[in-house]
């Protein structure tokens, strides 16, 4: 991504309701899959500028990362992460089963070759431990901020299951996300793709007058439709969270 792109997500991530109740869901996931956290690996792949390190460490974790982006990293270590330069594409200089856990937040709609990214993540990942993933949804919602990520797709469900469906691996949970909100979001993606010219420049801006604590409890709300193996039948993203055999 450019350089203005981590540059906000490092001003804004601790506070904008998308990031934070994201880390709710995946470290509500986390507990429930991977009990007592105090001392267990994590590994979070593509870590961006640090946030999820950061409140997974203070739960206990013993938590790393690994990230192409030296900006990204440099964010990284202004947290006092732990984090290593690697692409997960060309492999990554670390043994199999260092992790009992390790995470792909939005991170395969970068890749070129997803299959070999998600296949290079589970063998990070020790026999009995979890792989969490998310990836946006529908590849009819592609707007220009998708371009401004520099993502390579968007996700169908059944596109995404072709990708899981090889891997020796159980799945343990397969599903739509960010579901409660996906009315609004699906029309305000549709007002901007039938008016492109009033979308704002900027990627991201912090609702107001309270809004964004709202957003951020009922986005939060999914940690238990997800963690109880609810199925939400759509929405912006899609999660899974896959056991190695």
């Amino acid at each position: 991504m450019e350089q203005e792109i981590y540059d906000q997500m490092y001003e804004l991530e601790q506070h904008f309701w998308w990031f934070t109740a994201k880390r709710r869901i995946i470290s509500h996931l986390l507990k429930k899959f991977l009990p007592k956290n105090s001392g267990k690996k994590v590994c979070d792949i593509g870590c961006g500028c640090g946030m999820t390190m950061v409140e997974l460490q203070e739960q206990g974790y013993d938590i790393s990362g690994i990230d192409f982006s030296d900006t990204a990293l440099g964010y990284c270590r202004q947290r006092n992460m732990t984090v290593f330069k690697g692409d997960i594409i060309k492999g990554l200089e670390l043994k199999d089963g260092c992790f009992d856990a390790a995470l792909m937040l939005d991170v395969a709609e970068h890749l070129d070759d997803d299959t070999a990214g998600i296949t290079e993540a589970l063998r990070l990942v020790k026999p009995g431990g979890i792989l969490i993933i998310t990836v946006p949804a529908y590849s009819w919602l592609w707007t220009k901020r998708d371009a401004l990520h520099h993502h390579k797709r968007r996700y169908n469900m059944s596109q995404f299951k072709k990708i899981i469906a090889p891997l020796d691996v159980k799945i343990v949970r397969l599903s739509y996300a960010n579901s409660l909100l996906f009315p609004l979001a699906l029309a305000e993606r549709l007002f901007h793709k039938c008016l492109p010219f009033l979308q704002r420049d900027a990627d991201i801006i912090i609702p107001p007058l309270g809004s964004n604590e709202l957003l951020c409890e009922i986005f939060a709300l999914e940690k238990h439709i997800l963690s109880a193996g609810i199925p939400m039948f759509a929405g912006l993203s899609i999660l899974t969270i896959l056991q190695k055999k």
